[in-house]
């Protein structure tokens, strides 16, 4: 069962209805979205997958871009501790302006790479609560940038950045921020 679609002017992509719930209160109109993961199933909490890279960013390590035979990856995928479900969350090459609007079909039907999960930096225990931050530039500049490949509709896939952040069930440390995907 899908969440419901929040009415109207939120950047809620499609490839998120089906594991997030809105925050609505949270979120600021065309320009922001904010949910929190939560599986069909109903259970919020996941096990996190990325490509295995990692680099400092603020005093954290994160993952980051892989580069696998020349070819740049970034995507991370969630795994419902209730249910086993599997989610995508980004894959840079489907998802956001660089994936939709720029498209690189050629990149996009490369191999994913293999994904590591992500244990806590603290406890390592392996299992997250998250919430999700998408960044639009609203329907307006998604229509005049995209030009008329595009249906206004689509804006919303059209996102510019997404974000999430994690606080581990284990030790309940917070780690915001854990990927910042620009997407533009």
């Amino acid at each position: 069962m899908a969440h419901p679609t929040p009415a109207g002017d939120l950047p809620f992509p499609k490839h998120l209805h089906d594991f997030v719930q809105p925050m609505v209160s949270a979120s600021k109109a065309e320009h922001l979205f904010v949910g929190r993961l939560q599986c069909r199933c109903g259970a919020g909490t996941f096990r996190f997958f990325y490509p295995g890279e990692t680099h400092e960013f603020q005093g954290s390590t994160v993952p980051c871009t892989a580069t696998i035979d020349g070819a740049y990856f970034f995507l991370v995928r969630a795994a419902c501790e209730g249910c086993g479900s599997e989610y995508l969350v980004i894959d840079q090459d489907l998802h956001g302006w660089n994936g939709v609007v720029c498209h690189d079909a050629a990149q996009a039907a490369l191999e994913r790479p293999p994904l590591t999960v992500w244990p806590c930096s603290r406890c390592r225990d392996e299992r997250h609560r998250a919430v999700v931050t998408v960044t639009s530039q609203g329907k307006a500049d998604f229509e005049e940038e995209a030009g008329p490949d595009f249906e206004p509709s689509q804006w919303a896939e059209g996102f510019e950045s997404l974000s999430l952040d994690l606080v581990c069930q284990g030790c309940g440390l917070e780690t915001s921020s854990w990927i910042s995907c620009e997407t533009m």
